[in-house]
C-alpha cells in the first residue's frame, strides 16, 4: 500500500461516485486506500463475516469451534487472484498473544483453517490476511469462541440383545422400543444395528442424546411396511420422531405410508402450535407432551443416512379404480397437494447446530428457521413424477457439494422467517419438472418482524437524530422491541448501510427512547433520514454452483442486500435476477442456452410476450415491482409502499458471459412491463462491465425506471441489437449523455 495516485471520477451524486482505476498503476494489485474528500475506504480488504465448526459437534454453535478441530470461516476478499494462496494467513489473538492458524482451504468467499490442539479456551479474536496490504492488510477481527463440545454418552448397546433380529421378516418394534427406553433410562447412549434389515411397524421417538448407529449405511435398514391402507388412519404420523439431541449414522430408512415425514423433529409442531394452538391436537397423543419450546430444539446430526421416503412406491394403478389402490382415495399416491405441510422426508422448524452430511434423501426436506446449520455432501431428489423441495431457511448455513436430481433448493424466508449469512456453493442441480427454481431466495416479499413467534413488529420511519452511535425516535416509537433487529437506511443521508440493534433506552434529558446500534455508522443517518427496522436478509453467496433446467437461479424473489452470485454455470433456464434489494453482485457466471417454457412463470410483460406469458429471452438483471413493498396479509410487517425509495440500488454486472438467448435487462415492473417513457427511477447504481454476450436478439436492455447505469466493455458476438437504453440521460462515463471521463 506504498504510494498515491489521483484519479478521476467518472461521475458522481449524492449517493455513490463511480472511478476508474489505472491499468498502469505503479503499486500493482492488491489492497487500497480510496479518498473520496475527507472519507478513506480500504478497498479488497478480507472481510471475515461468520464461521462455522466443520464438522458440528453437540453444544457448539455459530462462531465457536473446537481445539483441535476445523474451523470454516465465511466473508469476502478471502482470495484475490489464484496465484495468492500460499500467502492466505490467518492469526487468532487474545491481548498480546497472536497464534497463527495453519490454513487447510482457500477459495474467495470461504477459509477452512485447523485450530491449533493446545489452544486455550475461551474468547479470541480471527483476523486473515489475503497476502497484500502488508501490515494494514488484516481485515477488521471476527469475535471466535474456542471451547470443548458437549459430550454425549458413548456407551453402545446392541439392537440384537434387546430381541431384534434384522431378517428382514420378524417385526422388531417392540426389541426396539426396549433399547430406547433402556438409553432413555441411562441418559444417552449409542443404539447398534449390525446388518440385516429391521422391521418396524410404529413410529419410534429418538430420546435426548440419543445416536442410532448401524454397520453400514447401505446394508443397515430400518424398514416400514409397505400395506395398502383402508384410511387415512392406517398411516403413521412419521417414522422417527424427536426434539433435538440426536444423531443418526450408517442406516437406511425406508417407508411409504407415513402422512407427515420420514423424520419429524417435533420442533417444527412447536412452531405449528404457536401458529395455531389448536394444530396439536393432530399430534399423536404419546407426543403432544414432548413438543418442546420453540427455539430450544438443536444437535441433530445425520451422517451416512438414506431416507427413502418412497411416497409412490407400488406401481400405483390408475386413480379412477380406488378400490385397487386406496392411496389415490386419501390422497396418498403422489402427494401433489403443494398446500400441505406434510409428506416429507425430513421436517424441522427452529432448529440449531443441525447438520447433515454424505446423507441420500429421497422425499422433500423442510427446514425453518435453522440457525447454524450445514448441508454437504448429500443427494437429494424425489424419482415419483413429484416437484423436490430442498426449502431451508434461517441463518448461517453453509449448502456445499450437495446434489439436487429433479429439484429445487431454496432459501425461504417467507413472511416470518430472515435468512442471512448463507453460504451455497459446489452444489449440482438438474430440475426439469416445471417452474422450479435452483439455489433461490423465495417468499421475501415484505420487510418483516423477528422469528415466530413475534415478538416485535417492523417499522419504518424518520429518526429525531443521531449522535455516534445512538438513534433517537419519537416518544411513541417502540425501540424497546427492536433488540436484535436490523436497522437499515433507506432513502437520504447514509443510504444503504445497515446496523445491529443491540440495546434500546430512554434518554434523561427529552425523554426520548433511543437504541444503540453495534458499531459506527460511516455517514450518519439524520432527520432526512428513513430508516427500516426489521430482519434483513443479508450476506448471501452463490458460489461455482452448476444447475440446469431451472426456471431461475439464484432468483431473489423479494429483497436482500449484500449478495454475490459468482463463477456459477447456469444451462437451460430463464436466467438468474431479483426483483429488488441492495448491493447485489453478478460476477464471472456462465449463461448458456436459455430457455422460457413454463406458463406464467417468470418476469411478464404487454410489449414482449410469448404464448406462456414470459419474456422471449432468459435474463440476467433486476425487474423489480413495487407489489413486494406491500404488507400481502401480514399484520406485522412495515408497510413501505407509501414512501418514495428505491427498489433496487448498487448492482455490478461484470465479466459474465452468456450465450444463447440471454439479455443483460434491468427494468421497472414484473408483471406488467411499464411503458418506455419517463418513470421515477426505481433502480439506481449499476455498473455493467467487461461482459461477453453471444446468440441473441438484444445484448443489454436498459429500460425505463433505471438511472445511472455506468456500461464499459462490453463484447457482443452474434447480436442483433447490442444495446438498447431507453433514456440516453441514464448512462453514466465517458461518451454518455451526462459526459464524465477519466
Amino acid at each position: 500500500m506504498g504510494g498515491s495516485r489521483i484519479v478521476g471520477l467518472l461521475s458522481r451524486g449524492g449517493r455513490s461516485a463511480f472511478c476508474r482505476l489505472p491499468k498502469d498503476i505503479e503499486f500493482g494489485e492488491g489492497i487500497f486506500s480510496l479518498g473520496i474528500g475527507a472519507e478513506t475506504v480500504l478497498v479488497n480488504l478480507p472481510r471475515p463475516r461468520w464461521a462455522q465448526a466443520l464438522p458440528l459437534a453437540p453444544g457448539i454453535g455459530k462462531n465457536e469451534g473446537t481445539p483441535g478441530g476445523n474451523l470454516q470461516i465465511l466473508g469476502r476478499n478471502f482470495l484475490l487472484k489464484e496465484s495468492d494462496r500460499s500467502r492466505v494467513a490467518v492469526v487468532l489473538q487474545r491481548g498480546s498473544q497472536r497464534v497463527p492458524v495453519a490454513v487447510r482451504e482457500v477459495e474467495p468467499f470461504s477459509l477452512v483453517v485447523s485450530v491449533p490442539p493446545a489452544l486455550s479456551e475461551g474468547n479470541w479474536e480471527l483476523l486473515v490476511h489475503n497476502g497484500h496490504g502488508g501490515s494494514k492488510g488484516w481485515g477488521r477481527p471476527l469475535a471466535i469462541r474456542v471451547k470443548s463440545p458437549e459430550q454425549w454418552p458413548k456407551q453402545v448397546w446392541n439392537a440384537r440383545d434387546f430381541g431384534a433380529k434384522g431378517n428382514n421378516q420378524d417385526d422388531d418394534t417392540a426389541a426396539i422400543e426396549r433399547g430406547l427406553e433402556k438409553i432413555a433410562e441411562t441418559g444417552g447412549g449409542v443404539l447398534w444395528f449390525p446388518k440385516g434389515t429391521y422391521r418396524v411397524s410404529r413410529s419410534l421417538f429418538l430420546p435426548k442424546r440419543t445416536t442410532l448407529r448401524g454397520e453400514l449405511d447401505d446394508q443397515t435398514i430400518l424398514q416400514w411396511p409397505m400395506s395398502s391402507p383402508g384410511s387415512s388412519e392406517d398411516y403413521l404420523f412419521a417414522g422417527l420422531t424427536g426434539a433435538g439431541d440426536y444423531a443418526i449414522q450408517n442406516i437406511t430408512l425406508r417407508m411409504r405410508n407415513v402422512q407427515w415425514a420420514a423424520l419429524c423433529d417435533l420442533s417444527f409442531w412447536s412452531y405449528l402450535k404457536a401458529e395455531s394452538p389448536g394444530v396439536i391436537s393432530f399430534l399423536p397423543s404419546a407426543l403432544q407432551g414432548r413438543v418442546p419450546t420453540y427455539g430450544t430444539a438443536g444437535n441433530i446430526f445425520l451422517t451416512k443416512v438414506s431416507i427413502e421416503y418412497m411416497e409412490s412406491a407400488g406401481r400405483p394403478s390408475d386413480p379412477g379404480n380406488p378400490a385397487k389402490d386406496m392411496q389415490w382415495k386419501h390422497g396418498f399416491w403422489g402427494l401433489y397437494d403443494n398446500n400441505s405441510v406434510a409428506y416429507f422426508g425430513i421436517l424441522m422448524a427452529g432448529v440449531h447446530n443441525v447438520e447433515i452430511s454424505r446423507c441420500r434423501i429421497l422425499g422433500r426436506i423442510r427446514i425453518v428457521d435453522g440457525q447454524n446449520v450445514r448441508m454437504e455432501d448429500c443427494e437429494s431428489s424425489n424419482p415419483w413424477a413429484h416437484s423436490h423441495w430442498v426449502d431451508i431457511g434461517g441463518e448461517n448455513w453453509v449448502v456445499e457439494r450437495n446434489v439436487l436430481r429433479a429439484g429445487v433448493l431454496t432459501m425461504r424466508g417467507g413472511w416470518e422467517f430472515p435468512v442471512a449469512h448463507v453460504y451455497a456453493a459446489h452444489n449440482w442441480g438438474q430440475v426439469y419438472d416445471g417452474e422450479r427454481e435452483g439455489l433461490a431466495l423465495d417468499g421475501i416479499g415484505q420487510p418483516y418482524s423477528r422469528r415466530h413467534p413475534f415478538t416485535a413488529e417492523s417499522w419504518v420511519g424518520h429518526a429525531v437524530r443521531c449522535k455516534g452511535t445512538r438513534i433517537y425516535c419519537e416518544s411513541n416509537v417502540p425501540c424497546e422491541k427492536w433488540v436484535g433487529m436490523d436497522m437499515q437506511v433507506l432513502h437520504g443521508t447514509g443510504v444503504t448501510q445497515v446496523r445491529k440493534v443491540v440495546s434500546a433506552g430512554q434518554d434523561g434529558v427529552d425523554g426520548l427512547p433511543y437504541v444503540e446500534v453495534d458499531r459506527p455508522w460511516a455517514i450518519g443517518p439524520d432527520g432526512d433520514s428513513l430508516l427500516l427496522v426489521h430482519m434483513l436478509c443479508q450476506d448471501l453467496v452463490w458460489y461455482g454452483n452448476d444447475f440446469s433446467g431451472t426456471s431461475g437461479f439464484a432468483e431473489i424473489w423479494g429483497f436482500a442486500y449484500d449478495c454475490v452470485i459468482a463463477r456459477n454455470h447456469i444451462r437451460e433456464s430463464q436466467g438468474s435476477w431479483a426483483t429488488g434489494g441492495w448491493l447485489i453482485q453478478w460476477l464471472d457466471n456462465e449463461l448458456d442456452a436459455a430457455r422460457t417454457f413454463q406458463q406464467g412463470v417468470g418476469p411478464q410483460g404487454t410489449d414482449e410476450r410469448t404464448a406462456e406469458g414470459n419474456l422471449p429471452f432468459g435474463l440476467l438483471g433486476v425487474v423489480s415491482s413495487d407489489a413486494f413493498w406491500k404488507s400481502a396479509g401480514n399484520p406485522k410487517g412495515a408497510d413501505v409502499s407509501r414512501y418514495e425509495v428505491d427498489r433496487f440500488m448498487g448492482g455490478i454486472v461484470r465479466r459474465n458471459r452468456l450465450r444463447g438467448g440471454y439479455e443483460i435487462y434491468f427494468r421497472k415492473g414484473y408483471w406488467v412491463s411499464d411503458p418506455d417513457s419517463a418513470l421515477p427511477a426505481v433502480i439506481e447504481d449499476l455498473a455493467i462491465q467487461d461482459n461477453e454476450i453471444e446468440d441473441t436478439a438484444v445484448g443489454i436492455h436498459i429500460k425505463a425506471g433505471v438511472d445511472r447505469v455506468l456500461l464499459e466493455g462490453n463484447r457482443f458476438n452474434r447480436v442483433n441489437v447490442p444495446l438498447i437504453v431507453v433514456d440516453p440521460n441514464a448512462l453514466m462515463g465517458p461518451g454518455s449523455a451526462r459526459g464524465g471521463g477519466e
